[in-house]
C-alpha cells in the first residue's frame, strides 16, 4: 500500500509525482499479497493535468494494481476519471457521535462544543480545530469576513482578506469556509430551520436577511472562481482584492 505524496503550496499532486506512479505501477509487486494499492488522499486540489495523465492507467491498469481516490465530493474529479471508477460515499457522523469521540480523546467540554459548532460531523476537522491555532484563526477570520459583508464595509473586508496572508493553502481553507456559509445563507432563505454546514450559523442567518438567493449564488461563483484561479501562478493578494470588490459590488446591488 502506497500513500501518494503531495507537494507544492496547495499540497496537490505534481506532474512528476504522477509520472513516477505510472512507471512504478508497471513494476510487478514483490510482496506476499501480490498487489499494489495507491492511495490518493484529499484530491480536492488535484487539477486536470495529473488526472488526465492518470486516465490511461486507471482505465487499463495492470491486474495487480488498484487506485483509491478520496475527496469531499466526487465532482472534484473529471467525468472521464469518474466513468472509470466505482464511487462510494461515506455517511457523515452525527454531532453527538463526534462529541463522544472527542471526549474519548480527553478534550475539555468547552473546546469540544466550539469545535463541533464549527465543523459539525467532521471528526478530523474538529480535532484540528482544537489542536491547531492556525485553523482557529482561519475560522475567526471567516467570521470577520462575513461581518464585513453584512455591514457592506469594503475596507474591513479587504483588510480581513489581506490578513489571510499569501499562503495558498490558508487562502483556500478560508475561502472554502466562506463558501459553506454562503451555501447556508442560500438554504436558510428557503428553510429557516435547515441544518448548516458552515462554521458560523449566526453569520449565515444574518446574511440570509440581507442577501437575495441570487446574490448569494453570485458570491458563491465569485469565491469558486477565486479558488480555481489559485491553482495557477497568480498574485494571491491581488486576487483577494479583486474578490473583495466583487463581493461588495454584489452585496450593494
Amino acid at each position: 500500500m502506497k500513500y501518494v505524496e503531495t507537494s507544492g503550496k496547495l499540497e496537490g499532486y505534481s506532474v512528476d509525482t504522477i509520472r513516477d506512479i505510472i512507471s512504478d505501477a508497471f513494476i510487478k509487486p514483490n510482496n506476499r499479497t501480490g498487489r499494489k494499492i495507491y492511495i490518493f488522499r484529499d484530491c480536492n486540489n488535484m487539477d486536470s493535468r495529473p488526472q488526465n495523465m492518470l486516465l490511461k492507467l486507471v482505465e487499463e491498469p495492470p491486474e495487480y494494481a488498484f487506485f483509491i481516490f478520496t475527496a469531499e465530493s466526487k465532482y472534484e474529479f473529471l467525468p472521464t476519471i469518474l466513468s472509470r471508477c466505482i464511487c462510494l460515499t461515506t455517511s457523515p457522523c452525527t454531532e453527538e457521535e463526534v462529541k463522544n469521540a472527542l471526549v474519548g480523546y480527553g478534550f475539555p467540554d468547552g473546546e469540544i462544543n466550539s469545535a463541533v459548532k464549527s465543523f459539525h460531523g467532521n471528526t478530523g476537522m474538529c480535532i484540528d480545530y482544537i489542536t491547531d491555532d492556525n485553523l482557529r484563526k482561519q475560522v475567526d477570520l471567516t467570521k470577520l469576513i462575513c461581518n464585513s459583508i453584512i455591514r457592506k464595509d469594503e475596507y474591513t473586508l479587504n483588510s480581513a482578506l489581506y490578513s489571510v496572508g499569501s499562503d495558498r493553502k490558508n487562502i483556500l481553507s478560508v475561502l472554502s469556509m466562506l463558501d459553506k456559509i454562503m451555501r447556508d445563507c442560500a438554504v436558510l432563505k428557503c428553510d429557516k430551520n435547515a441544518e448548516n454546514i458552515g462554521c458560523c450559523r449566526e453569520s449565515a442567518e444574518r446574511l440570509s436577511l440581507m442577501l437575495t438567493a441570487n446574490q448569494a449564488e453570485k458570491i458563491h461563483r465569485n469565491i469558486e472562481n477565486a479558488r480555481n484561479a489559485l491553482r495557477f501562478n497568480i498574485n494571491a493578494p491581488l486576487l483577494l482584492s479583486a474578490l473583495c470588490a466583487e463581493i461588495i459590488d454584489t452585496a450593494r446591488s
